[in-house]
């Protein structure tokens, strides 16, 4: 395995990171080879002119956004903060609302399509959250500023979904 392949892993392991374990076990390496190769990659990126870091932190490799470019990345949220909701994330929102937290596979299997995007604008809105981990893959839920937002007190007071779909379809 080469840094770049490396830096490529984590890139798309996004903010949750991938621990340096399950990178060896993948990679079947030892574990001393792989925090070498972290160590190497950690080296190459801070030298270099990306716009992002690599941080391990409790044995997990992630990268995060250099803290030169807050403010850019402040705008884009202001700005997404204000843009209307797409389909997808109308759709993933509802389907957390109705069912509850869920995964990432669960979601994707519900909506037929792979929901990394609305995901990640959902999660940069402060919409939905991370709520913990099922069987390696991370769980998500609606954040209480969301209950907040459209105006619910308690979830279980939604209509029910037969009623609600009834009546936006006639």
């Amino acid at each position: 395995m080469t840094v770049f392949e490396l830096e490529a892993i984590v890139f798309v392991a996004g903010s949750e990171g991938i621990s340096l374990a399950d990178l060896a076990e993948a990679f079947d390496i030892e574990d001393q080879e792989m925090e070498s190769l972290v160590r190497e990659m950690v080296d190459v990126i801070s030298t270099s002119t990306r716009p992002y870091i690599p941080v391990v932190s409790k044995e997990v490799v992630r990268l995060v956004t250099k803290p030169e470019y807050s403010n850019l990345i402040s705008k884009v949220k202001q700005t997404l903060d204000k843009s209307p909701l797409s389909k997808s994330q109308l759709e993933l929102v509802s389907l957390l609302a109705y069912r509850g937290p869920s995964t990432k596979v669960d979601i994707d299997t519900l909506r037929g399509v792979n929901s990394v995007q609305p995901i990640k604008t959902l999660l940069l809105r402060g919409m939905i959250e991370r709520a913990g981990e099922s069987h390696g893959s991370t769980i998500y839920t609606l954040t209480q500023d969301f209950w907040e937002m459209i105006g619910v007190v308690d979830p279980s007071n939604l209509p029910e979904f037969a009623e609600l779909h009834t009546t936006l379809v006639n």
